[in-house]
């Protein structure tokens, strides 16, 4: 008596997704939009900050390490972010590191000195590699295993 041969089951699936593709957790979605929200503010500030450096009556250096105190702060700040997601977990790293973010960014915009600017966005630097680091600890665990390199790309 012989069997038919047995067909793999197909992925699950939805009405509006692609075939082959599996729906992404909710979680995942709304850290997506986080992270965009994020870069466009970023692409929104980045560009004006040296030139509001310049009105502390700073020269052109000075307007300059404005922009990579952020990314001096990511590089120092990354193995911190990495402990503290093993000591407090991912969610608590991430939304922390968003605050940080959102609320240094903000303190920018009401910085009375050259060195007040210079500690904010440091400070959102620290938070960038906490948020960073955090989704990608978050998304590592929360997404189905076929979708997680699409998830990173998003």
């Amino acid at each position: 008596m012989s069997k038919a041969p047995r067909q793999a089951a197909a992925p699950p699936q939805t009405s509006d997704s692609k075939p082959g593709r599996t729906r992404l957790p909710r979680d995942i979605k709304v850290m997506l939009v986080a992270a965009f929200l994020i870069a466009v503010g970023f692409g929104l500030v980045a560009p004006v900050l040296p030139q509001f450096a310049t009105t502390f009556d700073v020269g052109a250096t000075a307007a300059a390490v404005i922009v990579s105190i952020f990314a001096f702060m990511r590089l120092v700040f990354a193995p911190a972010g990495g402990a503290l997601i093993v000591k407090l977990g991912e969610r608590p790293v991430y939304v922390a590191g968003l605050l940080i973010v959102a609320a240094s960014t903000a303190a920018c915009a009401f910085a009375q000195d050259y060195w007040q600017l210079l500690v904010f966005r440091g400070l959102g630097g620290a938070g960038s590699v906490m948020f960073t680091v955090a989704s990608m600890a978050l998304v590592v665990r929360l997404a189905p295993p076929e979708s997680r390199g699409r998830v990173s790309g998003a």
